[in-house]
């Protein structure tokens, strides 16, 4: 009770309700959600679930530090509750062919704006170092504690992921909720091309 959680990639919104839930009252939330139809839906949720004067909901995406403006976002035809920047090389043109390019805003998350950063929960489809670098300043600040789906087939590797985040101590959540230390053999030798839900407690 009492915390600020922030949550980046809120997607529909489920873990944005459970933190509003569990912060109660006197915390907040902050949900981060690039894709506009999703955004919309996420809205919605916060406001009939009662959650609207703790919740507050952004339709940006967050990049790395120093980018502004708009990047073109992808959501797939087949997966309207996802999406993704482009990569470099990928034609506007011809990713629309495959579902909608929209060109959403870049947004920010500045520490000044916040009297206590708790948890931060991340979940971007292949922009985690970006989103982790734009973090910085944040982390620094308030040293939270941060769960982060990494996938290491998304174009960055074990030592991009500890250089951005600072630390090598890093853990894992397995099927069950249970944290187990995460090494880099296990990264290249466990789950390859599947999804990590990594845990860093920065104040610990």
């Amino acid at each position: 009770p009492g915390d600020t959680v922030i949550d980046i990639g809120a997607n529909l919104g489920y873990y944005t309700l459970l933190a509003a839930e569990l912060v109660g009252e006197g915390g907040r939330v902050v949900a981060i959600e690039p894709n506009p139809e999703v955004f919309r839906r996420l809205s919605a949720s916060i406001t009939v679930n009662g959650f609207a004067p703790r919740t507050s909901a952004r339709n940006v995406a967050l990049a790395a530090t120093g980018e502004s403006g708009q990047r073109p976002f992808f959501v797939p035809a087949g997966e309207p509750k996802n999406g993704r920047f482009l990569g470099a090389g990928e034609s506007a043109e011809r990713l629309a062919m495959h579902g909608a390019v929209s060109e959403v805003a870049l947004g920010r998350i500045d520490p000044d704006d916040f009297e206590r950063v708790d948890f931060i929960k991340i979940d971007v489809e292949g922009a985690e170092l970006g989103v982790l670098d734009h973090l910085r300043p944040v982390i620094e600040k308030f040293r939270p504690k941060l769960v982060c789906e990494v996938n290491f087939k998304r174009g960055y590797s074990w030592d991009d992921l500890i250089t951005v985040l600072g630390t090598d101590r890093l853990r894992y959540l397995d099927f069950h909720s249970k944290l187990h230390p995460l090494t880099r053999e296990m990264c290249e030798t466990r789950q390859v091309g599947e999804d990590w839900l990594v845990w860093v407690d920065f104040g610990a």
